[in-house]
């Protein structure tokens, strides 16, 4: 016995939205808008997260406070901004009023300011979190983490001890956004004040180069550049730049994070 069936619907590719399309533009200009005019994207001191950066230019635009010419795409910091609000409400409430765990705390260490994520007065250890990709911990796990990020956790534990506390350890915690926790790596070292003091020291001597001048501002083009493969994602690079006191050429090999 022979059963007729309703022949299959032909497949027709759905009519444009127009609509959605203008709302796609709309959503990207909004985020985009509100990520490059937020606090922290504003903020005109050079702090904790940037004093150990390889390249004096860079630090030399910001403290004359020059304009950035690459804002990029904000969506993977959006991501590591929430992450850090989610985690800085569980460890509060993990905390309970025990006093262990400091949160989202400001500090500040010769002039320079920053916010500790994480400070377990327990075990005297220093803790920022670092949201990445599971195949960037493969590389860390080999390559070992960015010298400005040791910068940045020592830069904390000398403020903290400016404070009474007494920081032994410092670590960063890699959380991998395409992943789960099972792939959550730790780093951890030494609390070393030298390397707080040396970076500040750095910092300090090219702003008394800027009070020097005769403009009495320190011109980015004078100050030696140290490109690298990370140039592209520099706030002050714009690839064939020729005027070095607004933008910086830097290196053209981009690699993925």
């Amino acid at each position: 016995m022979t059963t007729l069936h309703d022949p299959a619907p032909a497949q027709t590719r759905p009519e444009p939205d127009v609509e959605a399309y203008a709302l796609e533009a709309v959503l990207r200009s909004l985020v985009h808008i509100g990520a490059h005019t937020s606090p922290r994207s504003q903020q005109k001191t050079v702090g904790a997260s940037e004093v150990g950066h390889p390249c004096p230019r860079r630090l030399a635009y910001q403290l004359v406070h020059t304009t950035p010419v690459n804002l990029g795409d904000p969506l993977r910091a959006l991501v590591g901004t929430g992450t850090h609000l989610a985690l800085a409400e569980l460890m509060h409430r993990m905390d309970a009023g025990t006093g262990r765990w400091l949160v989202e705390t400001p500090v500040a260490y010769r002039g320079v300011p920053g916010t500790v994520d994480l400070y377990d007065r327990m075990t005297g250890t220093v803790i920022d979190w670092k949201t990445t990709l599971r195949t960037k911990v493969a590389r860390l796990r080999v390559d070992g983490p960015p010298a400005q990020y040791v910068t940045q956790l020592q830069i904390y534990a000398a403020a903290l001890e400016a404070v009474g506390e007494t920081p032994r350890w410092t670590a960063l915690a890699y959380l991998p956004i395409d992943s789960g926790l099972n792939d959550l790596w730790v780093w951890r070292t030494g609390y070393h004040r030298d390397i707080a003091d040396a970076a500040v020291d750095r910092l300090q001597h090219l702003a008394r180069a800027e009070l020097e001048t005769t403009a009495g501002h320190i011109d980015p083009a004078t100050v030696e550049a140290v490109p690298n493969y990370l140039c592209a994602w520099c706030p002050y690079h714009q690839p064939g730049a020729v005027d070095l006191s607004i933008a910086c050429p830097g290196n053209t090999e981009r690699t993925p994070l």
